[in-house]
């Protein structure tokens, strides 16, 4: 693993170079020995869901034959055993916990584990063997602990992916986003036989078999969806949190009331549409990282569920499918349907309604986020004030049940209440209002909406509806198919709008459509301008969301002691690394811009490395010599990494110093390695550079940073902003700053082998000449044991 990224052995490689061997595991495993599986039965991939502070669920389910028209995938009539692990690092060499599960064929030899007794706030590796054959490596994540406050987390949300409308690459784009936690809202995959649902153009790929009605057809098209090697890749990357809309069963289906009267689809009574919702819903449980507590009892199955991030965030992931009444007027848009107002409308159903006002009411986190399927905001297509014509099948069909969720955030005084939707196959961003007839009324939370992974084709890419117009609380829209990214922290939930160009071929770019900021206790939307190609000259966003006057973005780096431990970093990031290089800054600029950085980032890797013994601060901090991918930089994907390593190490409590002792040397090694190929890859493209020059230094452009309000980090004025300066090649290095504030020194109490480098603690401005901080030569000759540190000026 040493010459391996995490990232590139997750998003590429998916772990297949880890097949040769199960080190440590005889016993454990050797019950999962005699498989006699002749060919790969990891054919579905892997899984992880359901994070909580001391666990997870790990999934796999055996495959031979993914489109097997049984739904049995090829898999002899027999349970077989199947061992797992799940690991500290991604080489498994740090084993935590294994055993062995039997994949029954009762339930397709599907998998769950539900892991307990593990650390919260941590990142965790796994895999399973069957016989001879090892499974990928996935990545996921325990939730924080409940009374702690994460500095950041990432999320990321999709829906609506229709196999037969394009390639799942926005899975793949997604996975390369790096997120720690995922949530799917529904569709996520369709019920169509072939040529029933066709794109203009023709559909570029076909669904096997036909509409799924039965436990065989169900479980067949779920493993044709999970053989994807897009989709496979997204739930190696992070834990998911999943709920259905209305195609993994029926299109627009009501509780007991399906689509059409069709026989041929056992819609035609209502014993038959129970027979077809059992099929969905047990196919749908084994096919998902879902808890016992989701097992389904015959035609009713729960999903709706809190999933806590410590008190940053609640996620209430709901079902608005299952129990709500009958859309009026035979579904669709329809005018002036006054019944839709009526007080015992309800697309929640009473129980569900009671849980979440409940929920609201005893929420203390900062953020309370709706995981739902339908539009919520109010739209209606029609501008005269006499007409309304609105969808049946969303909110504005139930609307007293929305305006019930809605007062019942604002009685409750939920501090920040944000509903995240799927299904209408664009994007959108929304205020949500208690009265949207009322333009004195005011705003009381904040929607997202994602567009499709593929469902619909490749979009228009269109950020133009008329309707907006005279619905002014809708703030965004656009036809792209893709997903949403989104930071949480306890100041501010950033969202970006990720589009791609095409889905009817592989392999489309991703970009950034659009960028919103909701502030903490401020409802409503705040467009950002800071997407790709759209940054006005000389301003940034800093991480409070207000704007700098400099002209990249910047790093703040801060220490801060903590009980049991007088030295512990703890790091925060300002947006993205050099914003103005991945926003296509061309040329010598961009470039040298771009490998500067990198350099200081090598730099920073070892160094950090030293105090914290984390590979994924190196993780962070440039992924070593991975930084040779010129023109391929991803810094948003690294500052999220970064605030990941904030939350799993910036915290009160017991630190496994042993660990981070083991760690640190490999880890410091590896950022040395990583500076070193980016100081040779400087050197070869920018020869003119005089020797000497402090090309780690020139890395990082001064940007007026302030305070930094994030959760853990010294509130003390950030006062060193001065930085070296080089007049060699004016337009392409530019005067920079590295900011080290409020450091502190001394041993780790309790450790006569771990002692911190000496740090002095950096008041005022200081001057650092150039030359000073030579990523090859310092960092290497550094005292690891507690020798002068390259940046202590």
């Amino acid at each position: 693993m040493d010459n391996i990224s995490r990232r590139s052995l997750l998003s590429a490689g998916l772990g297949a170079g880890l097949v040769a061997a199960w080190p440590g595991a005889a016993v454990a495993v050797s019950t999962a020995d005699d498989a006699g599986l002749r060919t790969d039965p990891f054919l579905l991939g892997i899984a992880s869901g359901e994070p909580w502070p001391d666990g997870f669920v790990i999934w796999t389910r055996l495959a031979l034959d993914p489109i097997a028209e049984d739904g049995l995938g090829g898999m002899p009539a027999r349970n077989v055993a199947v061992a797992w692990e799940v690991a500290e690092d991604p080489g498994m060499r740090t084993v935590v916990a294994r055993g062995v599960e039997q994949a029954r064929l009762e339930t397709a030899h599907s998998v769950h584990v539900e892991l307990k007794g593990l650390r919260p706030g941590r990142e965790y590796f796994y895999r399973f063997r069957t016989g001879r054959h090892i499974s990928p490596v996935g990545r996921t994540l325990t939730s924080p602990a409940p009374h702690e406050t994460p500095a950041a987390l990432a999320m990321a949300f999709a829906s609506c992916a229709q196999y037969e409308h394009g390639y799942f690459t926005a899975y793949t784009r997604l996975a390369q986003d790096h997120p720690d936690l995922v949530l799917h809202l529904g569709d996520y995959l369709y019920e169509y036989k072939k040529d029933s649902y066709v794109i203009g153009g023709g559909n570029p790929r076909d669904h096997q078999g036909p509409e799924t009605t039965s436990l065989a057809g169900y479980r067949q098209r779920h493993a044709q969806y999970k053989s994807d090697a897009d989709l496979q890749a997204a739930h190696a990357i992070a834990p998911w949190l999943v709920v259905w809309d209305d195609h993994e069963v029926d299109n627009n289906w009501a509780d007991e009331i399906p689509e059409n009267t069709d026989p041929n689809q056992l819609n035609d009574t209502t014993e038959h549409f129970r027979q077809r919702r059992t099929a969905a819903f047990q196919a749908y449980y084994e096919n998902m990282p879902l808890r016992a507590s989701s097992v389904p009892a015959g035609y009713d199955m729960k999903i709706y569920r809190t999933i806590q991030w410590g008190q940053l965030a609640n996620f209430h992931m709901m079902d608005t499918r299952q129990y709500r009444d009958d859309q009026l007027a035979g579904d669709g848009w329809k005018k002036n349907v006054t019944e839709r107002l009526a007080e015992n409308r309800t697309i929640t159903g009473a129980e569900q309604e009671k849980w979440l006002l409940d929920g609201f009411k005893n929420s203390t986190q900062r953020w309370d986020i709706l995981g739902q399927q339908v539009f919520f905001a109010e739209r209606d297509r029609n501008a005269a004030p006499e007409i309304d014509d609105v969808s049946m099948d969303g909110w504005d069909g139930y609307a007293a049940s929305r305006r019930r969720i809605t007062q019942g955030w604002v009685d409750a005084n939920v501090r920040n209440a944000v509903v995240l939707t799927g299904d209408v196959h664009r994007n959108w961003a929304n205020d949500l209002k208690a009265d949207y007839k009322d333009p004195a009324s005011p705003v009381v939370g904040s929607e997202l909406v994602c567009t499709s992974i593929t469902s619909t084709g490749n979009g228009t890419g269109s950020t133009t509806d008329p309707v907006m117009a005279w619905n002014p609380h809708l703030k965004f829209y656009n036809d792209n198919r893709g997903y949403v990214n989104t930071t949480i922290t306890r100041d501010a939930l950033t969202a970006d709008f990720r589009v791609l160009d095409y889905v009817t071929t592989p392999g489309s770019p991703v970009s950034t459509k659009a960028a919103f900021t909701i502030q903490d206790g401020v409802p409503g939307l705040t467009a950002r301008a800071d997407r790709e190609g759209q940054q006005p000259s000389g301003g940034v966003n800093r991480f409070d969301g207000s704007t700098t006057g400099s002209c990249v973005d910047a790093i703040l780096l801060h220490c801060q002691p903590f009980p049991g431990l007088v030295f512990l970093y703890r790091t925060a990031v300002v947006q993205r690394v050099l914003g103005s290089a991945d926003r296509g800054e061309s040329g010598e600029a961009g470039e040298g811009r771009r490998l500067g950085i990198e350099v200081a980032l090598g730099v920073y890797a070892s160094e950090t490395a030293q105090v914290l013994g984390l590979d994924s601060v190196f993780d962070a901090f440039g992924r070593g010599g991975q930084s040779q991918r010129a023109g391929q930089s991803d810094h948003r994907t690294d500052d999220r990494g970064l605030l990941s390593v904030v939350s799993q190490t910036g915290h009160e409590g017991p630190v496994d110093l042993d660990r981070v002792y083991r760690e640190t040397f490999e880890v410091r090694e590896r950022g040395i390695a990583g500076a070193k190929v980016v100081q040779r890859n400087f050197d070869s493209q920018f020869p003119e550079l005089p020797d000497g020059s402090d090309v780690g230094a020139v890395a990082i452009q001064q940007c007026g940073l302030g305070d930094l309000n994030a959760e853990g980090v010294s509130r003390q004025a950030v006062s060193a902003r001065a930085c070296a300066t080089t007049s060699t090649m004016p337009g392409l290095l530019s005067s920079t700053a590295l900011t080290l504030t409020d450091t502190w020194s001394g041993a780790v109490p309790g450790s006569s082998r771990f002692q911190p480098a000496n740090w002095r603690q950096a008041s005022g401005i200081t001057q650092r000449p150039s030359g000073m901080i030579n990523p090859v030569v310092s960092a290497t000759s550094r005292n690891s044991a507690g020798g002068s540190s390259p940046l202590s000026g």
